[in-house]
This record gives structure tokens, C-alpha cells and sequence, in this order.
């Protein structure tokens, strides 16, 4: 059985964040934006194609400048990233999750992604964290003495304010949560400042019992006054019953510190052998039940042996999983599981038939320290001993299948073995059987034909000895990895266990290696089938949102959303558009709203009919979203202004996409509100350049009716948006100053209002008649052909 993990509709939270946290931040690439896939003297990412009128050249710099790595997100206000588990699933299908299972090289912990966006803990601006997840924080967070008596401060009101200055590898934002965790009594916030905070403390002041963690591990500068306005701010926060907890870089702080140097507060890497200690007492099994019976054994042991000698947190975490999991393994292994292992470790059982406590733990400790040597010399002479093709084929194709039928494992060895170049005598009787196979390679056959390997990290060990062992065959290796999906004949929970296991060997590739191929091939194969497409969304977004990935992936995908036909994993396809699409309406939209607007204006300057849907429903779901508001309808108008009649259809599409949206009471559309509580010239003034462009394309049927008809009615039901209103379609109708007035627009117009009139007629009350007739005299004192207005300026 399998360790549980929570019900992913409990809490966006993984159940242990000291593991997270440690990974996180490990994870961590310091490059900068333009040395991003540099390809045999190619320009860089960003420097490559032309840009989307959308955006001109000072704003895709942003975009670019704002994509720092850092260990939980960059810039744009991203929100950490932390994940969980997904649960268990029956159907490869949209609705349902996709997770990777990363075992720690190093810098990870265990379980990486849960890609239904099972969640990365990264903020809206501001970002409410959930009480749970930050009493869940404190429970489990290793404090150093000395921390301990700053939360002790914390928990007396006796401060206020701390400002966490550590480099990375020091647990910084859980060490954060727990100050929060401090004070249960008031709501838990966060913000996330991007590479140039430009955070005002000022602000913090209007908050009422409001706890504020202010992450500013990314942000490579702050003002220099930063450090007194916090000092400063100190009262204030009294006064409404807040805190202040901020993370800043210690060079960050050199610069920031002025007047405010008595708040910061030292942070010492937790001991990892207090990490371990908790991890192993915490372990549960599926039905709650301690897995690791005796930590203080396991402690004793793996110091005993240096495994924790300097070890850095991820490293003790990585320890503590591989003891749990090898405890997993003995208490769930049957008799002849368990035999195998005492005829492998020179072990007997007693003239009972009993096996000895202390066999049972000498054979778990040999495990554990194999497993933390990614089982290498135990592979090295297995392979040695091991000289049959078939034999070795099926464990590998074994390890990429693990928990598949072992006859599909069978037939999917055979295939893998043509494209490695053997062919493999398996007719008739021939060859090996599948009982001698599981035998030899050292799996376990459950549930009948269920082949899986036990052993804590085992099937990874085997991927990568093969990764190493046979260099010259990885591109046929990869080969068969991208079809074998697309090939299988498995039912729904085989075929999703196959894609989690692809997906988990794909992610540590790409972080082992820093190469992001094998993720574009997956991706580009995977796009291409309506199956799996929603699978290679879920992949990349959770890549995407990693913190140690996530900006070269963010930049692959600004690749594929553009019209250039680039070579190698920059090359674009329209399967890999419309997953662009897909993913910049879901989470990463949310996450990144300014990014995920640029990717969609240069993929409407491209798509075709099915990614546009796929552009205008990320459109619609990026609205929702305040912080992308202004760029989004900067950039609809753009398209609009194009000189590109297609590209202006899109536009106008785009526009009533995202003009009908209501807020909560249905009866305002969102954009109106937008506007009304934004009335600088810039926005008005794009509202007025779509709704022109309404008027002046073809009678797009029954959703500009609609569309218009909202307008009118929130014009009528709310007297602070009726001037507005009737402004922006009267500024739409008239066009541009100096400007021949359009016949044809205002005919539209008379249209649009005959028809807002027809459908409301039942309900037509003073406040609709009201708003109709000033709109209908303001277009009449314009049309040229209303013999009135005439007569009355040859009068005049």
C-alpha cells in the first residue's frame, strides 16, 4: 500500500511542508532571462520574432524582466509554489488529475506536482493563506531555539514586526508561516513583491487583525527607505491589531535596512537531524497507523553511518522518505517477497519459520543506504549477473510501467527492445516467461498481474542506471517513451498510471539535465491527441509554476505562441497552441496574469479557428482576474487597431467575450465596473476603440445584442453608470475627431437599440426609457442625414 495523502478538496496544502519548503528551496537557478535556450548562436528567447502589436517594445521587456528565477516564483506577483498529491483517479480525461512523483536528487523530497493544480501556494495580490495550511506549517516546522523565542514574542504581542534575512537552503517561508501561526486570532495574508518591489508599507496600515507575511525573496531590490517606513509602521499596526513578518535576501537587506536594521531576526538552518525525527514520527499509514515504530533507532543508525553528516534538509528529507518507504515494504511484503529479500541478504529464517527482529532490521538499513545510493552498486552487479537482453529490457520498460499488467509490460519490452535494436525470440515458449521475469528483476507480481517495485526509490534507480549505462541509446529510449501512450491498450487506470509515471521521468530528466527535449516532445505528441492534450496542459502548467523550471518553461511557451516556424523544441504546431491557450486560462493565468496576456495577444495573431476558441474562453477566464484586467483590454484593443481585418474580427471577438461578464449580482458586466472605478483617459478610451469596432463589423448576431443590451440595462439600473455609459457608445459611434461620422455605424447603433428595446419590452420601465431617449438625442444631434439638425444649423 501506498502512503495517503490528503483529499485534495480538503486543503490545497500538502500535509508536510518542512519537506516542501527544503526542496523549494533548493531548487533554485540564478540566470539571467537571456541566456535562456541559447541554440548554436540564435538569439535569445526573447529576442527572437517580431513582437504582438499588443505590446510594444518597453512592456515585453517587462515581461521578459519579470521572469526571475528564485526558489518560489518570479516576478508579476507569483505566489509560492508548494504541491501536493492528487488523488486517485479513474478516467484519463480533462476533469481528472495528473500527478508526478519526484523522488529527491538532491533537492526534492517526494511528491512534486499534483498537475490538477493540486497547488502552488502562490498569491493573488494579496493572497489570503488558509489558516489550516499555516497551522499546519507550525506543527510541523523544526524552530532553532532562538527562533523559538521570537515566536514566543510573537505569541505575546510582544512584537510586531520581524524581518527574516537568510540566504536559501534556510526554510525562509515556512520559518515565516510559523511567526503567522503565532497568532491564530487574526487572518493570515501574504504578498508577494516581483524582481522591482515597489511595495508601499504605507498600505499595510488600512488592514485591520491581519497577520502579513511580505516575500520578497525574489525582489532583487527594495527602496531604501523600506526598513525605517517598516519601523515606522509599527503603531499603526497596534493600533488595527496586525503583524509583519518579511522575507528579504541579505544583500537585498544590506540596501533596505536603514532606520529598520533592530527588525531583523537570525535564521538558522534547521538541524537535520531534527527533520528526520519529525518526518519518522509523523509517517502514517493509509489507515493511520505509525509506519516507523522505533525514529530514535533509525536516528541512531544513520548517524552512526554518516548519512547525516552535513547534510543539507532536502537531503534529510530525501533519508527520512527512503526509511519510511523501507519500512512500507517489509510490514506490506507477502512470504515470498520477504524470502527473496533473505536469500538476496544472506538472511535465513529460524527453525520456526520465523524471521528475527534483527534480520528484518539489518535487511531495512541495507535498503535504506542502497536507496539513498540510488541503488547503484546493487545495480551494478545485478547487470553484471544479468547478461540477458530480455531480461534487462523488461526491467526497464518495468521501471517506466511500474503498477501496469504485466502482460502489457511483456509486449511493451518486446517493442522496446526493436527500438534499442534487439530482437528479442519470445514466439511460442521461447524466451523467458513472465513469472521468471518479475523474479529476476526484483519486482513483486500484486493482485494477480500487477508488476510494481517495492523497493523505496528503485524504479527510478533503474531509469536512471540506464540513463548513464547507455548514453548511445537515449534517443531511441525517448522514442518509445513519447508513443507509448498513444499505443497503449490499457484501460483508463493503467493508461493514467503510465502518463504519471512518463510525466514524473520526464520532469527529473529535464531538472537532472537542464534540457527541456524531452518535455517539448512529450508535449508536442501529447497535444496533437484530444486524449491527452488536457494531460500536456496539466504537465506544463506544473512545470511551469515550479520554481526551479518554471521561467524556462514559461519562455517555451511564448515560443510556441508565436507564428514563427522555430526548429528543435521551439518549433510550434497547433496542437501546442491551443495548449498554450489552455494553460494561460487556467493556472497560470491566475498566477501570472501580465504573462499569460502576452502569450494569448501573439497566439490570436496566429491561431486558427479552434485555438481562437481556446484564446477567447482563457480571455473570459483571465478577466476574472483583476490584476490582468488593464493589459487584457490593452491588448483587445490592439487587436482591434490592427490593420488586419482577421486580426480585428479577433479583437472584436475577444471584446464580447469578456464584456458580457457580470459581477456577483448578474447585473453589472465587469467591465463597466472596470472602467467606472479606472476612469483614466487610457481606459475609457479602449473601451470606446471596441465598442467602435462592434458598430463597424458585420451583424455578429444575437451576442453583441446581448452584450449591448447588458450595458444599457446597468446604465439604467445604476445611476453612477449611466453617464458613463452613454459616453463610451456615444465616443464609439461618433469615431475620431475630425473624422467623417460613419452612416453605417450609427445605422448599427439604431439596430442595437431597437433591439435592447424589442427584447426588454415587458420590463421596459422610466429608467430604461430614460437612458434610451438621451442616447437616441445624442445620436440624432449627430447624424447627418436627421432633417432637424439640419435645418436647425441653416437656421442658426
Amino acid at each position: 500500500m501506498e502512503r495517503q495523502w490528503p483529499d485534495p478538496t480538503e486543503s490545497p496544502y500538502h500535509s508536510d511542508p518542512q519537506a516542501l519548503e527544503a526542496r523549494a528551496e533548493l531548487s533554485v537557478l540564478d540566470e539571467p532571462p537571456e541566456e535562456v535556450f541559447p541554440a548554436d548562436g540564435e538569439p535569445a528567447l526573447d529576442a527572437v520574432g517580431d513582437r504582438p502589436t499588443s505590446f510594444d517594445e518597453g512592456e515585453e521587456a517587462e515581461d521578459f524582466a519579470e521572469e526571475q528565477d528564485e526558489e518560489s516564483g518570479d516576478g508579476t506577483m507569483p505566489r509560492h509554489e508548494i504541491s501536493y498529491p492528487a488523488y486517485d483517479v479513474s478516467l484519463p480525461s480533462p476533469g481528472h488529475s495528473l500527478y508526478v512523483e519526484q523522488h529527491a536528487h538532491g533537492d526534492n523530497d517526494g511528491k512534486f506536482v499534483g498537475i490538477e493544480l493540486n497547488v502552488y501556494r502562490r498569491a493573488l495580490e494579496p493572497h489570503a493563506l488558509k489558516p489550516e495550511y499555516v497551522q499546519r506549517v507550525a506543527a510541523n516546522y523544526v524552530a532553532s531555539k532562538s527562533f523559538h523565542g521570537v515566536a514566543v514574542e510573537f505569541h505575546l504581542r510582544e512584537k510586531r514586526i520581524a524581518v527574516i534575512v537568510a540566504p536559501e537552503d534556510h526554510g525562509r517561508h515556512m520559518a515565516a508561516v510559523y511567526l503567522l501561526a503565532q497568532r491564530p486570532d487574526i487572518r493570515p495574508h501574504e504578498y508577494q513583491g516581483g524582481s522591482r518591489a515597489d511595495f508601499k508599507v504605507q498600505d499595510l496600515e488600512m488592514h485591520k487583525d491581519t497577520a502579513w507575511l511580505l516575500d520578497f525573496r525574489d525582489s532583487l531590490e527594495l527602496s531604501r527607505s523600506f526598513g525605517r517606513s517598516l519601523a515606522a509602521a509599527a503603531d499603526g499596526l497596534a493600533r488595527h491589531n496586525s503583524i509583519v513578518v518579511a522575507i528579504v535576501t541579505p544583500k537585498v537587506w544590506a540596501n533596505a535596512s536603514e532606520g529598520g536594521s533592530h527588525l531583523a531576526v537570525e535564521l538558522e538552518n534547521p538541524a537535520p537531524v531534527a527533520i528526520l525525527r519529525r518526518r519518522l514520527e509523523a509517517a502514517r499509514s493509509e489507515d493511520r497507523k505509525t509506519i516507523v515504530d522505533d525514529p530514535e533507532s533509525w536516528i541512531a543508525y544513520v548517524d552512526s553511518v554518516g548519512l547525516l553528516r552535513e547534510a543539507a534538509p532536502a537531503e534529510a528529507v530525501r533519508l527520512a522518505d527512503s526509511v519510511i518507504n523501507a519500512e512500507q515494504y517489509w510490514k506490506q511484503a507477502n512470504r515470498d517477497a520477504r524470502d527473496q529479500l533473505l536469500a538476496e541478504y544472506d538472511k535465513k529464517r529460524d527453525e520456526n519459520g520465523e524471521i528475527g527482529k534483527d534480520k528484518v532490521i539489518e535487511i531495512m538499513r541495507e535498503m535504506v543506504v542502497s536507496a539513498h545510493k540510488d541503488w547503484r552498486n546493487f545495480l551494478l552487479e545485478w547487470n553484471n549477473n544479468n547478461q540477458d537482453s530480455q531480461v534487462r529490457t523488461f526491467q526497464l520498460a518495468a521501471s517506466v510501467l511500474d503498477g501496469a499488467p504485466a502482460g502489457h509490460i511483456f509486449q511493451e519490452a518486446t517493442k522496446l527492445a526493436a527500438k534499442l535494436g534487439d530482437s528479442l525470440d519470445v514466439v511460442g515458449l521461447r524466451g523467458h516467461g513472465i513469472l521468471h521475469l518479475v523474479s529476476q528483476v526484483k519486482a513483486t507480481l500484486e493482485d494477480g498481474d500487477v508488476v510494481r517495485f517495492r523497493r523505496p526509490g528503485f524504479a527510478d534507480a533503474v531509469l536512471d542506471y540506464f540513463w548513464i549505462d547507455r548514453e548511445h541509446l537515449q534517443e531511441e529510449f525517448l522514442v518509445w517513451l513519447r508513443t507509448l501512450v498513444h499505443q497503449s491498450d490499457l484501460d483508463d487506470d493503467a493508461t493514467m498510471a503510465v502518463i504519471n509515471r512518463i510525466a514524473d521521468y520526464a520532469v527529473r530528466w529535464t531538472r537532472r539535465k537542464n534540457d527541456f527535449k524531452l518535455v517539448a516532445d512529450l508535449m508536442r505528441s501529447w497535444s496533437d491527441a484530444e486524449k491527452l492534450r488536457p494531460f500536456a496542459v496539466q504537465l506544463a502548467t506544473s512545470i511551469a509554476l515550479s520554481s526551479d523550471l518554471g521561467r524556462k518553461m514559461r519562455d517555451l511557451l511564448l515560443q510556441w505562441s508565436k507564428r514563427e516556424a522555430e526548429r528543435g523544441i521551439r518549433r510550434s504546431t497547433p496542437g501546442l497552441q491551443r495548449v498554450v491557450a489552455q494553460i494561460c486560462g487556467g493556472e497560470l493565468g491566475r498566477v501570472y496574469p501580465k504573462l499569460a496576456v502576452t502569450r494569448l495577444a501573439y497566439l490570436a495573431d496566429v491561431a486558427d479557428s479552434k485555438t481562437m476558441n481556446d484564446v477567447l474562453s482563457a480571455v473570459k477566464s483571465l478577466w476574472c482576474e483583476a490584476d490582468a484586467r488593464t493589459e487584457l483590454l490593452e491588448s483587445v484593443s490592439a487587436l482591434i487597431d490592427a490593420d488586419d481585418a482577421a486580426r480585428r474580427r479577433r479583437g472584436v471577438n475577444a471584446f464580447l467575450s469578456i464584456a458580457g461578464i457580470s459581477d456577483d449580482s448578474g447585473d453589472t458586466p465587469l467591465i463597466l465596473s472596470h472602467a467606472h472605478a479606472n476612469p483614466e483617459d487610457t481606459t475609457i478610451s479602449r473601451l470606446v476603440t471596441c465598442w467602435r469596432a462592434v458598430l463597424d463589423a458585420p451583424n455578429s448576431g444575437l451576442e453583441d445584442q446581448k452584450i449591448f443590451r447588458a450595458w444599457m440595462n446597468a446604465a439604467a439600473s445604476d445611476p453612477t453608470l449611466s453617464s458613463l455609459t452613454i459616453e463610451i457608445i456615444y465616443r464609439a459611434a461618433v469615431g475620431e475627431a475630425g473624422n467623417r461620422i460613419s452612416r453605417s455605424r450609427l445605422v448599427r447603433l439604431g439596430e442595437l437599440r431597437g433591439a435592447w428595446r424589442t427584447l426588454d419590452e415587458k420590463e421596459w420601465d422610466p429608467a430604461r426609457h430614460d437612458v434610451f431617449q438621451v442616447l437616441q438625442e445624442k445620436i440624432q444631434d449627430i447624424d447627418p442625414l436627421n432633417t432637424s439638425r439640419t435645418n436647425a444649423q441653416h437656421a442658426s
